[in-house]
């Protein structure tokens, strides 16, 4: 009881708040009295966890609460979490003189068998093109991909069964591919737009802008979670106009939307960010950052591999859950102070 007594004292001493030198004390008093402090925390613990489940959250580390609580920072994917994911082709170039059926079966072999939204969009307006003109389609027998090497959040290159590889990705990535892209290849009236650029032999070949559109509680989410005093940020793979763009669409100013971030990146960068950190990512590109967090969140959408590394994951639609979970852990650590208290208080 008298370590307990001066461990108060001591880390207030160490520049502790009071809420944390309590927590340190109570600490002590939980390793000298097991039995009848011990129960405290589990209890309100497991608690949280219910409210979190009633709530429509699924906690794979209820031990997560505790950490939640003590959140500074909120950083946030753009596709998939701050938007629908449900992307569709705005516009499109080609390289002069390209067949149009040709170019739709290069592309669809490009983006098969990829997880990411924007390749889900492109491959579904590939197929709605040749639905809507099949005079186009002369029957042989379409390019299938053989070989894949992917880089997460960038691109990939595929290998056809003819034996041509194909590249997908963003313009910056396959500017590093050594790929050479001519002043057509870009539109500047969309730059607000996600794009996609396509090359195959012979060059660029073709780029494409898709649009998304924020999930519908995004921007009031984002309000009450700046207006808690958290630090939110965006962090996102795709280029500076859409991101900036979706920024003023959910209220983050320009310096809080991060663009062209690598999966390393953006990892590095969330690392950078006030801690204790909260990640929500739901992409195959994003489990560096749930891993680096403090706390990952996986939203609905999310890919098996995001849901795999995150602490918990939103069982309904939406960002909204990041809120009422983070409300959750700041009345579970309450309780769990309270219950210390008294305890303590009984053992007294």
């Amino acid at each position: 009881m008298l370590l307990a007594l001066l461990a108060l004292p001591a880390a207030l001493l160490f520049g502790l708040g009071w809420e944390e030198a309590f927590v340190r004390a109570l600490s002590v008093l939980v390793v000298a009295c097991p039995c009848a402090v011990g129960l405290a925390v589990p209890l309100a613990s497991l608690a949280g966890s219910g409210q979190a489940m009633q709530q429509g959250i699924a906690l794979r580390d209820p031990a997560a609460l505790e950490t939640l609580a003590r959140i500074r920072s909120v950083a946030l994917d753009k596709t998939g979490t701050l938007t629908t994911g449900s992307h569709s082709v705005l516009h499109w170039q080609a390289r002069a003189g390209i067949d149009e059926h040709a170019l739709q079966q290069k592309l669809s072999a490009a983006v098969a068998g990829s997880e990411h939204p924007l390749a889900h969009a492109l491959a579904r307006w590939s197929s709605d093109q040749r639905d809507q003109h099949p005079e186009q389609n002369p029957g042989q027998n379409p390019e299938q991909n053989i070989g894949v090497n992917e880089s997460p959040g960038e691109g990939r290159r595929v290998r056809l069964n003819s034996g041509e590889w194909l590249t997908l990705g963003s313009a910056n990535w396959l500017n590093r591919q050594q790929i050479v892209l001519p002043s057509q290849a870009e539109d500047p009236a969309m730059a607000f737009a996600s794009q996609v650029m396509l090359a195959d032999k012979a060059g660029w070949l073709a780029t494409f802008y898709l649009t998304d559109q924020p999930v519908a509680d995004a921007a009031t989410s984002v309000k009450r979670l700046l207006e808690s005093g958290y630090v939110v940020a965006m962090i996102s793979g795709d280029r500076q106009g859409a991101v900036s763009w979706l920024g003023e669409q959910v209220g983050l100013t320009r310096d809080a939307c991060y663009a062209q971030r690598s999966p390393e990146a953006k990892a590095r960068l969330l690392q950078a960010l006030p801690s204790p950190t909260l990640f929500v990512g739901d992409g195959l590109n994003d489990t560096l950052s749930l891993a680096a967090a403090d706390v990952g969140i996986a939203p609905l959408s999310a890919s098996e591999a995001a849901r795999e590394g995150a602490s918990a994951q939103l069982m309904t639609p939406g960002i909204s859950g990041v809120v009422r979970l983070l409300g959750i852990a700041k009345r579970t650590r309450r309780i769990m102070v309270q219950n210390l208290f008294f305890r303590r208080s009984t053992i007294l």
